[in-house]
């Protein structure tokens, strides 16, 4: 009776039978419209765990335990795990706000990171910047300013650097009267 367009219902119930089908709808009727896997539960849900989690019936106890799944929501099957849309919509809820959490916190480290390095950079300018200083050295002096570019708003409000530009400018003008003199002996 395999002949194309000719459905005989035994073989349609059979047929579904063998697909797993009937045990689908039986499960949707009972009211368990999301389904995970053991490994996509674990995966999902572990960042909600408060205890230790070595598969998904210690981290189904352990959300049960924080009343995040209640009893009667969700069932354990032989692969899956079967869970109301409420229950669901909840753990999502509690695992996006877990995720931000993370987040947040490691946001807060890798700023924490890049403030404690610019802060090196800038006290590298500076203490730089008042060895050139004290050298008085014009060249220093000029490397030295070239690189206070990296400071917030050029530097201009730290008094090592309008110290340094003052003294740059003194140097510049002492070579430049030191020159006039020059000249002038030299005539």
């Amino acid at each position: 009776e395999k002949i194309g367009d000719l459905f005989t219902a035994e073989m349609v119930l059979d047929q579904m039978r063998y697909s797993g089908l009937m045990e689908v709808c039986r499960i949707r009727k009972l009211g368990y419209p999301v389904r995970k896997t053991f490994k996509e539960f674990v995966f999902r849900y572990r960042p909600l765990a408060k205890g230790v989690i070595k598969d998904h019936g210690s981290l189904a106890a352990d959300l049960e335990g924080q009343k995040l799944l209640k009893s009667g929501e969700y069932q354990i099957g032989k692969s899956l795990v079967f869970m109301r849309n409420d229950q669901a919509n909840i753990l999502e809820s509690k695992r996006e706000d877990s995720l931000a959490r993370v987040a947040l916190t490691m946001q807060k480290a890798a700023r924490g990171f890049i403030a404690r390095r610019r802060f090196k950079k800038y006290t590298m300018v500076l203490k730089e910047l008042e060895a050139a200083t004290k050298a008085k050295d014009e060249g220093k002096l000029e490397k030295a300013l070239q690189n206070v570019g990296i400071l917030p708003y050029l530097g201009n409000h730290i008094p090592v650097v309008q110290k340094a530009k003052e003294t740059l400018a003194h140097v510049i003008e002492a070579k430049k009267v030191m020159k006039m003199v020059d000249d002038a002996i030299a005539q």
